[in-house]
């Protein structure tokens, strides 16, 4: 039977092994060039949010599809600030402001 490494001498350094998944995690995170926000949302958009993270990561793994990135709320309001920059301007002051430009 093989004798285990000696852990001696490596603090903490025993804990927080990269794993290949953490290195290809922490690549993509140095890829994407992200930059931090605060926004201020009502409790029930919150909880819708939460609501829809869940159901769509149930999706997927019902599917059996690869994760090749994780389904979390940054990704959706990410993706719902594209979907908005994609509509018309006057649809979007109408919204705004309920009434017609």
């Amino acid at each position: 039977m093989a004798k285990r490494p000696s852990i001696k001498g490596l603090g903490r350094e025993i804990y927080f092994k990269e794993t290949p998944e953490k290195e290809k995690i922490k690549q993509v995170k140095e890829q994407l060039s992200l930059e931090r926000a605060t926004f201020y949302i009502r409790p029930e958009q919150q909880e819708q949010l939460e609501k829809l993270k869940i159901k769509l990561r149930s999706t997927i793994r019902k599917q059996g599809k690869e994760r090749k990135r994780l389904v979390d709320k940054s990704e959706l309001i990410r993706l719902a600030i594209g979907l908005l920059n994609e509509q018309n301007e006057d649809l979007l002051l109408k919204r705004l402001t309920g009434k017609s430009s």
